[in-house]
């Protein structure tokens, strides 16, 4: 008897989320995509949806594999209208994403800064004008996420515009 085994069938091969598969998850869960960004877990492209449904907000994590869409809803939660509204989560990667629902702060924050509660700064991430944000932290990062963070956001002058502490 013979035993032949395909290595190379079995493998995964891990590509960039398509906007077909976009689409279909847009229309599967019945969502308006607020943002997405492809990154890179563990060298394995994934992309990240901020998404609005009815009155809730959420995230999802999905990947393309082989050529098939794999995708997970992570959080979801009732928009609330504050100022700024956040959700974030940490598995395989940590993230958050930022809802800015102040048309001033918007239109005027360069950046946003990001902080633990201890005051030490974990990321910077430009606005460029876009109400929802993913901030991906960096893999290697132990952010945690029993505390609260801090944002600011910084206007055009280097300045503080607001600051939301233990958000």
């Amino acid at each position: 008897m013979i035993l032949l085994v395909d290595f190379y069938s079995s493998k995964e091969e891990y590509e960039l989320v398509t906007k077909q598969q976009i689409d279909t998850i847009v229309e599967k869960e019945k969502i308006v995509v607020l943002s997405k960004e492809d990154i890179f877990v563990k060298n394995k492209p994934m992309t990240l949806i901020f998404y609005s449904k009815n009155s809730q907000i959420g995230s999802i994590e999905a990947r393309n594999i082989n050529g098939f869409l794999k995708y997970t809803r992570t959080l979801t939660t009732g928009k609330n209208g504050n100022v700024i509204q956040t959700i974030g989560a940490k598995g395989d990667l940590a993230y958050i994403m930022v809802a800015i629902n102040d048309s001033n702060i918007l239109k005027n924050t360069k950046k946003l800064d990001i902080s633990d509660t201890g005051l030490n700064h974990l990321v910077t991430k430009e606005i460029n004008g876009n109400p929802y944000v993913i901030v991906v932290f960096d893999e290697k990062s132990e952010v945690s996420f029993s505390e609260p963070f801090n944002y600011k956001f910084i206007d055009y002058n280097n300045e503080t515009l607001f600051e939301c502490e233990g958000c």
